[in-house]
């Protein structure tokens, strides 16, 4: 008896979802605009390829201590660095 109405309900509800079938159409992500397509995995894939190499990285310019004379060197330079 409670199988009959879980299943019930479970056809119930897929019933009601009314999806569009087709290429695409089951996605979380619109593929209609390629362009916008081409550059939302770019950068999602891209950031996730990049992360482990700014990691180490970081991790290795921390090690050396030379994090703060780095980052003073990303540093606008002035005219007392021109002389």
């Amino acid at each position: 008896m409670l199988g009959q109405s879980i299943w019930r309900l479970t056809t119930a509800v897929v019933q009601r979802s009314q999806r569009e079938d087709g290429p695409g159409k089951n996605l979380p992500f619109s593929v209609e605009k390629k362009w916008r397509l081409l550059v939302v995995m770019t950068v999602f894939f891209g950031l996730g390829f990049a992360a482990p190499f700014f990691i180490v990285r970081h991790q290795l310019l921390k090690k050396s201590g030379s994090l703060s004379s780095s980052v003073k060197q990303m540093r606008r330079p002035t005219s007392e660095n021109w002389i």
